[in-house]
């Protein structure tokens, strides 16, 4: 009997700190955020299909502004990519990489993928914005980025 009740000790305090790690652990760790800007020119392509989608009001992602979208050597595209890491037991769901809106910004792009990153693994988070600004212009400026996730059905976010 006093075997067993010392078993019961032992599972009840690993069952104990274990809770306690997942409770102390449900924040995802983001990394520095890496800015890569192009010209809308270099991919005619998706600018060409974001245009058609804002003049038929059919565009699935962010629209900052109700402006028509103009001639493509005007905009550029910027890309932020954050690693983030998930130092919990349990996955992290529908994990959203979401812009805050700054001048000359159009639109954010949805690529209709909901990211998860599975327990104590880490995953890059990317949002393209087209911006109708020069290259310096998108370049230094200072992004301003939040993430938003769900832990165990739990709803979290953070900014950048």
């Amino acid at each position: 009997m006093r075997t067993l009740a010392w078993v019961l000790i032992v599972v009840t305090a690993v069952a104990l700190l274990v809770a306690g790690y997942e409770l102390a652990t449900m924040r995802l760790v983001a990394g520095e955020v890496q800015v890569e800007v192009t010209p809308a020119a270099q991919n005619e392509a998706l600018f060409e299909q974001l245009r058609a989608d804002m003049a038929n009001n059919a565009l699935t992602g962010r629209v900052f502004t109700g402006e028509s979208i103009g001639d493509i050597a005007d905009y550029v595209f910027v890309a932020y990519t954050v690693p983030v890491r998930n130092f919990n037991l349990l996955r992290a769901e529908w994990i959203e990489l979401a812009v805050q809106p700054q001048e000359g910004d159009v639109t954010q792009l949805f690529t209709g993928d909901a990211q998860q990153v599975a327990g104590l693994r880490s995953a890059e988070l990317r949002a393209t914005v087209l911006c109708r600004l020069d290259e310096q212009t998108a370049a230094a400026r200072t992004p301003s980025l939040s993430v938003n996730y769900f832990i165990f059905g739990r709803a979290y976010s953070f900014s950048l």
